[in-house]
């Protein structure tokens, strides 16, 4: 029976490159590991639309290490004015995997991020909607309710995420958004429990 498992080429599901000479020094060294890489999109200026990412993405090919196969997964860098169309068209475009959720000042070049999840309703129901037509973790559409202080549909989504075994599950008990919402609803307590996580507080 065998008792050990090699990943050969694992994907970095969270890689900041930046741009410039930042990405061509940065790159090199995570195409010798990675196969794949989920790459963030808040550059200066950020990476918000689908034409952005096709240049960004043009960017990172083209400081690949020689004979390089590493293939750089896109995402979308959430505005207040981030329109559903928009989130559409990257479904469509082949390379754009996602979009990243930068609460307004939370983080390193956040500054133009969402100021209400409110204003980015429209293209997280646009996201909901696309997870019914091809795969979106639920997890990431958990973590985009939990920014609005909507307990039951975080909760409902992390269950999903649960009976599906999404593979980012695993993370959700250090993740401060599900902990400062959830933390005293005995439902999430008992979903930790169930993955053997330790309680949320």
């Amino acid at each position: 029976m065998t008792t050990t498992l090699s990943i050969l080429r694992p994907d970095d599901w969270h890689l900041h490159l930046r741009d410039g000479r930042g990405l061509e020094a940065v790159v090199g060294h995570t195409a010798r590991v990675f196969g794949r890489a989920v790459v963030m999109p808040n550059l200066q200026p950020p990476v918000v639309n689908t034409e952005q990412a096709r240049d960004y993405r043009e960017r990172v090919l083209a400081a690949r290490p020689p004979d390089s196969r590493f293939e750089p997964l896109m995402t979308l860098y959430l505005t207040d004015e981030t329109p559903a169309s928009e989130i559409r068209t990257a479904q469509a475009s082949g390379f754009v995997i996602g979009a990243k959720l930068y609460p307004a000042g939370a983080t390193t070049h956040s500054d133009a991020g969402v100021t209400h999840i409110d204003r980015a309703a429209s293209a997280a129901e646009t996201m909901a909607a696309i997870s019914k037509e091809t795969f979106i973790g639920p997890v990431w559409i958990a973590y985009v309710y939990s920014f609005a202080g909507e307990k039951e549909k975080t909760l409902e989504w992390l269950e999903k995420g649960y009976e599906i075994k999404d593979l980012t599950m695993p993370y959700i008990g250090g993740h401060g958004v599900f902990n400062n919402l959830l933390h005293d609803d005995p439902r999430y307590q008992d979903l930790l429990r169930r993955m053997n996580l330790p309680e949320g507080k």
